[in-house]
C-alpha cells in the first residue's frame, strides 16, 4: 500500500498545507488553571494543582467519588495530572488542535499503521518463542509431527452399522453393485473432482451407495493404525496399497463394501520449530492473530484514562477505607504535598471537610 505522506513535515492535500498543532505544555496556566496568586495544593513533576481545580472536583463528584474527601480527591487529581503528563509526552493527546483536519489525523494514521504494524512487523518478526505455545498444541503439532497419514474418499455400500452383522444377501446384492460402479469408474476415468457425481448417478442402481471423506494414521514400524479414530483394517490394509490418484477394486468389510480413492498421503514426518518450514508456514498462518494483538497492546499502552479507570475503581475502596493508595514504585513522578494549602483552604470551605 503506497502513502504520500511523511511524519516529519506538514501533509498536502487538495492545494492546502496541513500543519500538525504545537505541542501543549502541561505547566502552562491555560492548561493547569492556575490563576495569579492562587495556593497550589499540590504538584506533579513542578506542575501545580491550584486549589481551584480541586474545588471543582468536589463540588462535582458524584457515584462513588461523591463525600471521599479532600485528600482522597486531592490523591485522584493527582493520579490524573500523573497520566495526562504521560498521555501529552507520547504526543497522543494535545488540547491544543479541536479543530485539526480530520484529514490530516486520517492520513498519519494510515501511515503509522502502515509502519507500525505492516512494514516493521512482517510474520519473520514472530519469534520461536511467540510460536511455541501454539505448536505445542497437539492439532497444530500432528501437521509437522506424525506417522504417514492416508486421505481417502470412501464410496460407501453399507449392509451393518455394527461389526458381522450377518446380513448376506445384503453383501451379496453390494458385490454385484460396487463392481458395476468400479467398471463405469474405469470406463470413464473418473477423476477426484467427480466422484460426488457419480455416486449421486448411481443411486439409480444402487440406492445404498454413499461417500464419506476421511483420514487416518498408520505406523508403518509397527503396522497398526494411531490416533483417536480407527477404521476397519480391510480397509486401511487396501488403502495403504493405493498410489496417489487410484481407485481400489470393492473392497469388502465388517460393515459392508467399499471403493477407495487415496487422494493424499503424507509421510512420516517429525519436525519442530527449528525447521525453517514450519516456522514459516507458522508465522504465515498465525500472522492476522498476532498483528492483531500487536494492535490492541498498542492501543492499551497509547489509552491513559483506560489506565487511570482501572486505577480509579482499584483505589476508590481503599480511599473510603482509610488504607494507603497506589504508590509510584518506579519514582518516576515527583508528589509533594502543600499540607498548609490545603487545610487554609478547608478553613474557608468548611462543607468541604466532610468525609476527611
Amino acid at each position: 500500500m503506497g502513502l504520500a505522506v511523511s511524519c516529519s513535515g506538514p501533509v498536502k492535500q487538495h492545494g492546502e498545507t496541513l500543519m500538525p498543532p504545537a505541542r501543549i505544555d502541561p505547566a502552562s496556566p491555560e492548561v493547569t488553571g492556575l490563576h495569579k496568586n492562587e495556593r497550589v495544593v499540590a504538584t506533579v513533576n513542578g506542575v501545580a494543582i491550584p486549589a481551584s481545580r480541586l474545588t471543582w472536583a468536589l463540588h462535582n463528584a458524584s457515584g462513588p467519588l461523591k463525600g471521599i474527601g479532600k485528600l482522597a480527591m486531592l490523591r485522584l487529581l493527582i493520579l490524573e495530572e500523573v497520566l495526562f503528563q504521560k498521555a501529552v509526552a507520547t504526543h497522543f493527546y494535545n488540547p491544543r488542535d479541536p479543530v485539526l483536519d480530520e484529514e490530516f489525523k486520517r492520513v498519519l494514521a494510515v501511515q503509522f499503521i502502515q509502519k507500525h504494524f505492516v512494514k516493521d512487523y512482517p510474520p519473520s518478526a514472530i519469534s520461536i518463542d511467540d510460536l511455541q505455545p501454539l505448536y505445542n498444541l497437539p492439532f497444530i503439532r500432528a501437521k509437522y509431527d506424525h506417522k504417514d497419514i492416508y486421505r481417502v474418499y470412501d464410496m460407501q455400500w453399507l449392509c451393518c452399522m455394527h461389526p458381522n452383522c450377518n446380513n448376506e444377501q445384503c453383501y451379496k446384492d453390494g458385490k454385484d453393485l460396487m463392481e458395476q460402479v468400479y467398471d463405469r469408474i474405469r470406463e470413464e476415468k473418473i477423476t477426484k473432482q467427480e466422484i460426488p457425481d457419480i455416486v449421486l448417478s448411481m443411486r439409480k442402481i444402487a440406492p445404498r451407495l454413499s461417500l464419506q471423506k476421511y483420514a487416518f494414521v498408520y505406523d508403518w514400524e509397527k503396522h497398526f493404525q494411531r490416533g483417536i479414530r480407527i477404521m476397519d483394517d480391510h480397509v486401511v490394509n487396501a488403502a495403504i496399497k493405493l498410489k496417489v490418484g487410484q481407485f481400489s477394486k470393492p473392497v469388502r468389510s465388517s460393515f459392508g463394501w467399499h471403493i477407495l480413492y487415496l487422494w493424499k498421503h503424507e509421510p512420516e514426518e517429525h519436525l519442530g520449530l527449528w525447521a525453517p518450514y514450519v516456522r514459516k508456514d507458522m508465522q504465515h498462518f498465525f500472522y492476522k492473530r498476532f498483528q492483531s494483538n500487536r494492535f490492541r497492546q498498542f492501543l492499551f499502552k497509547r489509552l491513559p484514562w483506560r489506565q487511570f479507570e482501572v486505577l480509579r475503581q482499584m483505589e476508590i475502596p481503599l480511599l473510603r477505607r482509610g488504607e494507603s493508595v497506589h504508590q509510584d514504585t518506579s519514582h518516576l513522578y515527583q508528589v509533594k504535598f502543600f499540607q498548609g494549602a490545603i487545610q487554609m483552604y478547608g478553613s474557608q470551605n468548611s462543607d468541604l471537610l466532610e468525609g476527611m
